[in-house]
């Protein structure tokens, strides 16, 4: 796990609502750190309710976040996830995230999932 710097400019809520009601948000979301004298750009947590899941609103979400660390002239974007987090792993991954293979056992994780999403 890489530390972010103890400054970090955040976003505290972004959230994107359509007519009468918010159907996600990133709480927490958005930090920038300086790791290695690079600028380094971190999403910690992202939701969809779950009656608006299947409707590709945390893509959007993220490809947002993505403009905005782009806009902020940040190098790179990191995130974390959980194994069974599949359809978010899946969205990551289609928007050019690559695993980082920071402990012993994560190669057999990620091959467990690249199984699971069948992209094996």
């Amino acid at each position: 796990m890489l530390t972010l710097s103890t400054n970090p400019t955040l976003i505290r809520t972004v959230s994107v609502s359509l007519p009468t009601r918010t159907y996600l948000s990133a709480q927490r979301a958005v930090g920038i750190g300086d790791i290695r004298g690079k600028q380094v750009g971190y999403i910690d947590m992202l939701a969809v309710l779950p009656e608006y899941t299947g409707h590709k609103l945390g893509k959007w979400l993220t490809v947002f976040l993505l403009h905005y660390f782009k806009a902020q002239r940040v190098s790179s974007v990191m995130l974390d996830t959980d194994d069974f987090r599949l359809p978010a792993i899946k969205n990551y991954l289609n928007l050019g995230f690559v695993p980082a293979y920071v402990r012993e056992n994560h190669v057999l994780r990620w091959r467990n999932i690249f199984q699971k999403l069948e992209l094996l």
